[in-house]
């Protein structure tokens, strides 16, 4: 399937809700947004992206931060994605 962004999405994914497992099927990322601990690493992480979003990625915000949750923690990626349950 492909989104209005032009990328390619089938990917099933499965959480727990409220103590009840489901899936649903990513239909399109709209927003994704990404923290590094070492900004030089973005551009590994740009190639993925683009591997699996291709050349229409959603919105992205990309920051440099001095530490994550964790001490090893090298990288903070949220997504915002439209679903079909």
């Amino acid at each position: 399937m492909k989104s209005a962004r032009g990328a390619e999405f089938s990917r099933r994914f499965s959480f727990r809700l409220w103590g009840d497992f489901r899936t649903v099927f990513i239909i399109a990322i709209t927003r994704v947004s990404a923290s590094f601990t070492r900004f030089d690493e973005f551009q590994k992480c740009a190639d993925i992206r683009m591997r699996y979003l291709g050349v229409a990625t959603p919105t992205s915000t990309t920051v440099g931060v001095t530490r994550l949750a964790g001490p090893d923690f090298m990288i903070e990626i949220e997504a915002v994605a439209v679903v079909n349950s």
